[in-house]
């Protein structure tokens, strides 16, 4: 049974038959076109009633910190794939680098928690 594996793209290995596949005109372009979209499908489902959750919270700044660490994470993979040095050449770096986007994040997530409380405490003391 051959099995679609492309190691050099994705770690893990698939089900997916690749000789039913090509017999149905479908190449692996069109698989990876396939895989992608139905990836950010299930992400955009599952993602959604958070980011809902967090405009309902009026949390505006961890949702710009939420998409800058995505895009700062994609530049970041992309440097590293477009260099070729890998995890080996730069992850001491790197790794600091996403420690201090953590810690910003952290920081940002208590600073709204507690912002948020003392909003809600004072709007019981006040009623």
């Amino acid at each position: 049974m051959n099995t679609w594996i492309d190691k050099s793209e994705f770690g893990f290995t698939s089900i997916v038959n690749k000789n039913q596949l090509h017999t149905l005109g479908i190449s692996d372009d069109y698989l990876y076109v396939i895989l992608g979209f139905v990836t950010i499908l299930i992400c955009f489902w599952l993602i959604r009633p958070l980011v809902r959750f967090m405009v309902l919270l009026k949390w505006d700044d961890l949702i710009a910190y939420l998409i800058g660490g995505i895009l700062l994470l994609s530049s970041l993979l992309l440097l590293i794939r477009t260099t070729g040095e890998g995890v080996q050449g730069r992850g001491g770096q790197l790794s600091y680098l996403l420690l201090g986007f953590v810690l910003f994040g952290a920081c940002l997530c208590v600073l709204k928690v507690i912002k948020t409380m003392v909003k809600h405490f004072n709007k019981q003391a006040g009623s």
